[in-house]
């Protein structure tokens, strides 16, 4: 519940917030519940994509690869614009798993 206080000290429930975090909450099992199915699927790695990049300045991680033991995709992309794209077919994950380890010898 979401509680505002005015200057005068009186307290409201703010309605507008209320429906926004149901929306985040929504937002955030539902991608709970997809990496679940893609994992039991048997599906590791993934590709970072974004609705709006040009927007929110996630064109940096756009088409991006993580293996989702180490980077589950609920905790690493909070944000409602972004989304995982599994990978299934061979020569996208040999091409993930490449990028994955070209990026760690970079670090």
């Amino acid at each position: 519940m979401v509680i505002k206080v005015d200057s005068k000290g009186l307290a409201k429930v703010a309605k507008w917030e209320l429906r926004q975090i149901a929306c985040d909450a929504g937002f955030r099992l539902g991608n709970a519940a997809d990496y679940r199915e893609a994992r039991k699927g048997g599906m590791r790695y993934y590709r970072r994509n974004c609705i709006f990049d040009e927007l929110y300045g996630h064109g940096q991680y756009e088409g991006m690869f993580y293996d989702a033991r180490a980077d589950p995709p609920q905790i690493l992309m909070p944000c409602r614009c972004c989304y995982a794209e599994w990978l299934f077919y061979s020569e996208d994950v040999k091409e993930a798993i490449a990028a994955i380890k070209q990026n760690k010898r970079a670090l």
